[in-house]
């Protein structure tokens, strides 16, 4: 009833808009490209939500933590913000670009995660290249880096989105649903998977605040019989054992796992990068069945494709 949600609205304490202490910088191979990359997450005090810069005529001797803003539109550089209208493919990694024309920034999922996993909601993630640094394949080394960096609370408005009734997508053999929840603001990710040996069936439900201490750490996955077809695809040219969990049918890295389940934890972890595209941190349950950047995509898609679905706290 009304008075209830009115008691509910009262309830629910205040979200507040934080961004980073300072500067912190990632540089490595892009997962697909084998470009080497860089990006620097840049602390935001005068506007909120996540922002991508492209800035791809950077001077040798010039650092991308300090390059001056004001130089951006000589150099045909460009920002737009970090949301799924933008997100322009989702074959096996998220692409986002600001109109068809620019090259875009691929793999942007892993990142986007460890900063709503740290409760970050205002920064601008400056890119030197055309893909996100792998890492290890998973978002611990970006939240250890955002940890050291550590955070503030700035006095921009922070606001929070509500989900007011179900939303659903699938296809062939995918479903996701998201849920309005009692619970405080946050989102909580219900998902399971199905694979060939040596994975097989998994299931887990985790809620936000528990991405660090139980997602961050989750590794990206392949089959060994899948390279191939990833290559001629122009793909997975960073790829190694170095940034990726390799299946094959004799179990030859079965044993270097970090978790027995890490694979749907990395699912979860892809699952939280995608949804943080959204303009602001969604309170919902999300329940998803073998999840995928594009399923994701098209839950936001409907999600805002009508007022009525949501409501800004």
């Amino acid at each position: 009833s009304g008075i209830q949600e009115e008691v509910y609205l009262k309830e629910i304490r205040p979200i507040r808009d934080y961004t980073i202490n300072s500067p912190v910088t990632f540089s490595g191979i892009g997962l697909h490209t084998g470009n080497k990359v860089v990006c620097s997450i840049i602390p935001s005090t005068e506007r909120s939500g996540i922002w991508f810069q492209s800035i791809q005529n950077l001077d040798d001797n010039e650092q991308l933590e300090s390059f001056n803003e004001s130089k951006c539109e000589l150099k045909n550089d460009l920002e737009w913000p970090a949301s799924f209208e933008y997100v322009s493919e989702t074959k096996w990694r998220t692409v986002i670009k600001p109109h068809q024309n620019h090259a875009g920034i691929s793999t942007i999922e892993h990142l986007l995660a460890a900063i709503r996993g740290m409760g970050i909601t205002s920064a601008t993630i400056r890119v030197k290249g055309d893909e996100i640094p792998a890492m290890d394949g998973s978002s611990l080394l970006f939240v250890t880096g955002l940890s050291m960096a550590g955070r503030r609370e700035t006095n921009l408005k922070a606001n929070y989105i509500r989900i007011l009734k179900q939303i659903k997508v699938e296809n062939e053999t995918s479903v996701a649903e998201l849920i309005p929840t009692q619970e405080e603001y946050g989102l909580s990710i219900s998902a399971s998977v199905q694979f060939p040996y040596p994975i097989g069936e998994q299931r887990l439900t985790i809620s936000e605040r528990e991405f660090v201490s139980k997602i961050a750490a989750a590794r990206t996955f392949v089959f060994e019989h899948d390279i191939p077809k990833l290559i001629t695809m122009g793909l997975a040219k960073g790829g190694s054992k170095n940034n990726a969990i390799i299946y094959s049918n004799n179990n030859a890295q079965f044993e270097n796992l970090r978790y027995e389940d890490e694979v749907i934890r990395h699912k979860i972890l892809d699952c939280f990068g995608d949804i943080a595209l959204a303009p602001r941190m969604i309170n919902a349950v999300l329940r998803i069945s073998k999840p995928g950047h594009t399923l994701t995509n098209q839950l936001l898609r409907k999600l805002f494709s009508n007022p009525e679905n949501y409501q800004l706290i």
